[in-house]
Formats: structure tokens, C-alpha cells, sequence
């Protein structure tokens, strides 16, 4: 991704503007109000009908599914306007937010030795983190996040417009995304909610000249990836502008993905061959689709046959949920929860593990906004959900020796708990809490508020407030056999942490901090944000 996104300048001043009392619940509403599905909830509240058929097109006369009073859509609302910390976001939002409603992932202006190569350095010269003692305006926070994205934006026009992204560092284009304009289309939302008309009429002339089968030579198209930033931003943009364009664009696109789905079991493969119109099985053994890929189709291709009357989109999606359904009963695995590789052709797992984190994470999310999507109405939907958030509070909480206070989302590997948590796991809190919320369950909320302090811990724990892409800690019941095993580091991690670090890097989400210089009055940095 580009520079699509929220970005943040300086972090010694994102340190300074956490306001620690109202982390927990910031942290949640922004997963819950701009994750890019909910768009289509709270910029076209007329966009759903409570009915759990399709075929229907927008009407006046249609009930918004989830928000059921404006009071409920006016708070979210107001809490973004009036308590969440913009510059606070990079310790806010969870590494999952690729496709926010605002097309928000986050940069960090980040500080590099000069005299140590970063590919080699352990630990970047950041400030060290501090819990914040000062306040600031609504204005002050909305007037930072609006500066950081023009800075970025204007930097992507100026190097690398019509291209997938920008490079940070060396201000050199990249066609990542098959060279449509990855971030154009990303910050759609983002350009309109900021009210800059200008910009947005700027990057819809872009659009309405994008030719998808021109792949930048490559015939083999990510469906996924494809999925939740081209056909994500443009439904957002749609339901946003209500510009026919972007509708229309998003429907040419999704069309030419629909070959994933013509699988024997309808599970979708990974990729199609533009040139040919035939879907391509992934690179792992036995041709094997991911799971967190597999899940996360439903949510736009639901949303296009609402749209559009066309009933073809959701039929797809809706046989990889019948598929998921018709395991109750016989799969050998806690109801709900699933191992993340499966063969397409025969519906066959080919892996044992089972994750909140990646190559997991976004099945599990995408069924509980389905649910909420369909008005909470749809049984099969709620009988999926229910289960997969009572196993993962049955078998994947964990808490570590002597910390009774944190508990983690451990993976599950032949069945048994395997002690690690990966960064993108803290998306399930706000997705907890939304269910919670929906269904009054108490408990699940509980579990949401302990999983979201315990990630905040992770990310505090280091020098620059930027979590591990993963942490691993000590079972209980492990603690005199695990313990001795453990280096030094590792020991005082435990004692002072309650877990220790597994992965030390943070790939590119914001990454591998990657730039050169400290932004100010007198800087020549012109563009040096990297994407988180």
C-alpha cells in the first residue's frame, strides 16, 4: 500500500497524546467504526434491508441491519471526532486495519543511525515511550490526522501518481497492486470524509480510467488482496458519494474474479489468470487456500448484490458458508475454529494449525460482520459465530505465569495450545465487542476489554511503543521446565513483561521502520512515510 492512509509525523509526539485512561475504549471503536465493512454501514444506513434475502435494490424505504437508532451511529460518531487521539492511532489500531473506512493504516516518521545499516540494526534511536501528561482539542487532533495525510498524499502526487505506491525512501513508484492505483483507490473515503472534493475529483478521474485486465504483466491476480483494497474502496467510495462510477467499477472487477469460486467444493482458489479467465490454485502443498483469504469475500460481494439485484455475487460467497456449516458435527476440531490451510478441490485441511493470527484472522472476523450485516437475522451466520467465540474463550485464552491480569490468544497445533500470539490477533477485541454488543453477552465483552489491555501491554512494553509482530509466554503449568530453558533476555522479559518477544521485526505494518530523517520546520524530507 501507498500513502493511502493515516499517517503520523513524529513519534515522540504520538507518545505524548495516548491518553492511557481511554485506551481500552478507543482502541475498540476505532476497529468497530473504520473497518472498511462498516462503512457500508454508517455511510449508507438506508443500504440494508433487515430482510436476509438479496435481490433488492436500495431504497428509501430500507432499514439500516445494525444501527438501529441514530443514536447509536451519532456516538460513535462523536467519539471519533471528540476523544480518539489521531497521533495516538499507530498504538491504537491493530495491524489487521489494512482496509479501514478511511483508508487509515499508519506511517511512522522513524529515526535511522546514519552510521549503522538498518537491514543490521537491533534497536532505532526512537525516544523512549512514555504514557502521556498532556491533553489536546478535538481540533488539534483532527487538524493532525487531516496534516499527516495531505504530507503523504501530496508526496505519492508528486512521485508516483497512477502507480500502486510510492517507496518511502528512495521516492520511486512501485506496481505492487497490478499498477490500477492502489492508493487512489484506497483513499477515496478518506479524500471525501476529509472534505477534500478537489482531491476526490482528482482521483475519480483515475478511476474512471482503470482497465483491469491491463495487469502490469502480471497475469496472475491476488483475488484476496484484490478483494478488500480495489472492491472495498470502491464500495466505500459508492456508498459514500453515491457516484455510479465506482459502483459500475467495482462490479467490472468482481466479475472477472468470479472464476475463483468454481471450485468442486466452491471454496475459492487464490488466484485468476486475467489473460485466460482461469483460476490458479496458491503454492502451498496440495494446492491449499488460506483461510483468513477464503473468509474474506462475503462482506463486498454480499454488499454488490444488495446494490446491483444481481443475486450471482452472494451465491458465491454464500457456499463457503454453507460449506463451514456443514462441518457441525464432523469436524475434529473445536466447533467453530478451523485449521488454516484447505484444499479448494476436495475440502480437505492440510494443516492442523489453528490461529487468531495470520492466515486465520479475518474468517473469523468477516463471520461476525455478516452476522451483524444481515440484520441479525441470519441463523447460520449467528450459529457460526457463536461458536467460534465460545471455543476461542474455551481453548486459545491463556494467561502467563504470575500475570493473571493478561490473557493472550494462544495457536492451537494438533490440538494443543502452543503459547505465541501474533500482533494481528489484536483485531479480535473490536470484533468481540461488536458481537458482545449485538447479543448482550457480557462475558465476551469482559474478554474483549482483558484481550485489548493485554495487547496494549505488548505494545508499551518496548522502547518505541510498537508491538513485536509476535510475543510467546510461559504456561503456568510449564513454568519449571519452560523457565530454565529461556536466555537471560528472555527470563527479564517474563518477570518485567509477562511474556517475551518472539518476533522482534514488524513487517512493514508500519514495518521495517525504514526512513531517514526527523521531519521539522528545516527538514528536506519530502516524503518519508512508511506504511503500517
Amino acid at each position: 500500500m501507498g500513502v493511502s492512509h493515516l499517517k503520523v509525523a513524529n513519534s515522540r509526539k504520538v507518545a505524548k497524546s495516548l491518553e492511557s485512561r481511554r485506551f481500552s475504549l478507543e482502541f475498540i471503536v476505532h476497529h468497530l467504526v473504520y473497518y472498511r465493512p462498516l462503512s457500508y454501514i454508517f455511510a449508507q444506513p438506508s443500504a440494508y434491508a433487515r430482510s436476509s434475502t438479496y435481490g433488492t435494490t436500495r431504497g428509501a424505504d430500507q432499514v439500516d441491519p445494525y444501527i438501529r437508532n441514530r443514536a447509536l451511529r451519532t456516538s460513535f460518531m462523536a467519539l471519533f471526532q471528540t476523544q480518539i487521539a489521531p497521533r495516538a492511532l499507530p498504538r491504537l489500531i491493530p495491524t489487521n486495519m489494512r482496509r479501514t473506512t478511511v483508508s487509515l493504516s499508519l506511517a511512522v516518521l522513524c529515526h535511522l543511525s546514519s552510521a549503522i545499516p538498518w537491514s543490521t540494526q537491533n534497536q532505532y534511536p526512537f525516544a523512549p515511550f512514555s504514557l502521556p501528561t498532556e491533553s489536546v482539542t478535538p481540533a488539534d487532533r483532527q487538524n493532525a490526522v487531516k496534516e499527516a495525510f495531505l504530507f503523504a498524499w501530496n508526496g505519492y502526487k508528486t512521485y508516483s501518481w497512477g502507480y500502486d505506491e510510492n517507496r518511502p525512501v528512495s521516492n520511486i513508484s512501485s506496481n505492487s497492486r497490478y499498477g490500477w492505483g492502489a492508493t487512489i483507490v484506497d483513499s477515496l473515503d478518506t479524500l471525501w470524509l476529509m472534505g477534500l472534493k478537489e482531491e476526490f475529483a482528482l482521483a475519480r478521474k483515475h478511476v474512471a480510467k482503470i482497465d483491469w485486465r491491463n495487469t502490469s504483466g502480471k497475469h496472475l491476480v491476488g483475488a484476496f488482496e484484490t478483494n478488500i483494497r480495489y472492491i472495498g474502496g470502491l464500495l466505500s467510495a459508492y456508498d459514500l458519494s453515491d457516484d455510479r462510477l465506482f459502483l459500475d467499477k467495482a462490479v467490472e472487477l468482481a466479475n472477472l474474479l468470479l472464476p475463483i469460486f468454481d471450485s468442486p467444493t466452491g471454496l475459492p482458489y487464490q488466484f485468476v489468470d486475467f489473460k485466460s479467465g482461469r483460476p490458479v490454485k496458491s503454492g502451498f502443498p496440495h494446492g491449499a487456500s488460506i483461510l483468513a483469504e477464503i473468509g474474506s469475500y462475503q462482506l463486498e460481494f454480499t454488499h454488490i448484490s444488495k446494490l446491483t439485484g444481481n443475486r450471482t455475487y452472494y451465491d458465491k460467497v454464500q457456499r463457503i458458508n454453507d460449506f463451514f456449516d456443514g462441518l457441525r458435527g464432523t469436524n475434529k476440531y473445536p466447533p467453530g475454529l478451523f485449521p488454516i490451510l484447505v484444499d479448494p478441490d476436495n475440502g480437505k485441511f492440510t494443516s492442523t494449525q489453528i490461529t487468531y493470527g495470520g492466515l486465520g484472522n479475518s474468517f473469523y472476523e468477516y463471520i461476525i460482520k455478516q452476522y451483524i450485516l444481515s440484520g441479525e437475522t441470519n441463523d447460520q451466520l449467528l450459529r457460526l459465530s457463536l461458536e467460534s467465540v465460545q471455543s476461542l474463550e474455551k481453548y486459545l485464552l491463556s494467561s502467563p505465569v504470575n500475570r493473571t491480569d493478561l490473557v493472550f490468544l494462544a495457536h492451537l497445533e494438533d490440538g494443543k495450545q502452543r503459547h505465541k500470539m501474533d500482533e494481528l490477533a489484536c483485531f479480535a477485541p473490536g470484533t468481540l465487542l461488536l458481537f458482545a454488543r449485538a447479543l448482550d453477552l457480557e462475558s465476551t465483552e469482559d474478554v474483549a476489554r482483558k484481550l485489548v489491555n493485554s495487547c496494549f501491554r505488548a505494545w508499551i512494553a518496548t522502547p518505541t511503543g510498537i508491538t513485536p509482530e509476535s510475543w510467546h509466554w510461559v504456561d503456568p503449568a510449564k513454568a519449571e521446565t519452560t523457565l530454565p530453558k529461556l536466555t537471560e533476555e528472555q527470563r527479564q522479559q517474563v518477570k518485567e513483561w509477562g511474556f517475551y518477544v518472539g518476533s522482534p521485526s514488524y513487517g512493514l505494518r508500519p514495518g521495517k521502520l525504514m526512513c531517514d530523517g526527523q521531519l521539522d520546520e528545516n527538514s528536506d524530507v519530502v516524503l518519508r512515510y512508511v506504511t503500517l
